[in-house]
């Protein structure tokens, strides 16, 4: 999810190809290190919650515990 270039909420669908990594008979799957301009690691309360806010950029947020919630506000149509 992304706020893009007209200032609306847009989801994109993403594929990370993974290659087969093997330590003898164990195996697991990687993919290639993607670049990146920052990176940061938060933890957060669990009473946490931000008012609604477009993100200033695209980011990749990965949860490692716990739940997030993301809610788009959609724009009614007249007619």
């Amino acid at each position: 999810m992304f706020t893009g270039e007209d200032q609306k909420s847009h989801f994109e669908d993403l594929q990370v190809p993974m290659e087969e990594l093997r330590y003898g008979a164990v195996f697991a799957l990687r993919s290639e290190v993607p670049p990146v301009t920052g990176l940061e690691f938060r933890d957060d309360l669990a009473s946490c919650l931000l008012d609604f806010h477009n993100a200033p950029r695209r980011q990749l947020m990965i949860t490692l515990t716990g739940a997030v919630e993301l809610r788009v506000l959609g724009r009614r149509q007249a007619g």
